[in-house]
């Protein structure tokens, strides 16, 4: 005889926390124009690109 255990579970509101973080970092990006590691490379290469590659 086996025994399994059923366990249903709700995720509404772990979505739900995760959905209110979400928009409060967009918030606070937006908000202090922080920006992201591939914002960063992005700009790097075209001030490179921008001076010819000379250094």
């Amino acid at each position: 005889m086996s025994e399994t255990i059923e366990s249903t579970g709700d995720p509404t509101l772990a979505l739900l926390i995760i959905c209110a973080v979400l928009f409060l970092l967009d918030i606070v990006v937006r908000k202090f124009k922080i920006k992201f590691p591939h914002e960063i490379v992005r700009d790097r290469k075209n001030k490179k690109s921008a001076d010819g590659g000379n250094k």
